[in-house]
C-alpha cells in the first residue's frame, strides 16, 4: 500500500499480515532528485521505507512529523546528500513528557 504524505515524502506501507517477515526493525531512504509522480497531483522527492517489529520507528514517524511541518525543511530532507545526516534528522530523541509528582 502505497502512501504520500505530503511535502515531497512518500512512505509505502506493507500490509500488517507481513509483519511476520520482518526479522529487525531497519528503515530505507530513497531520494529521486528529479521526483516521481507518485498519486495524480503528487510528486515523492523522498521515498521511506519503514520495516518495524515493533514501535521502534514511531520516533523516526515523529521527527518526520515535525520535518514535514515546514517545506523548506521538507525540500532540505529530500535533497541533503550526506546519509549521515538523514540518520541524524530522522533519529533525534524524542523529548519525554514530563513526570506529574503525586501527593
Amino acid at each position: 500500500m502505497s502512501t504520500y504524505i505530503g511535502n515531497g515524502v512518500a512512505i509505502p506501507h506493507g500490509q500488517f499480515d507481513d509483519r511476520a517477515n520482518i526479522y529487525h526493525t531497519g528503515i530505507s531512504v530513497v531520494q529521486v532528485p528529479q521526483g516521481i509522480a507518485w498519486n495524480p497531483d503528487e510528486t515523492a522527492y523522498l521515498v521511506l521505507g519503514i520495516a518495524a517489529t515493533a514501535n521502534e520507528h514511531v520516533g523516526v514517524l515523529a521527527n518526520l512529523a515535525e520535518i514535514l511541518e515546514d517545506p523548506e525543511e521538507s525540500a532540505r530532507l529530500a535533497r541533503i546528500t550526506d546519509p549521515g545526516e538523514i540518520i541524524e534528522l530522522l533519529s533525534r530523541p524524542q523529548p519525554q513528557p514530563e513526570e506529574v509528582e503525586t501527593a
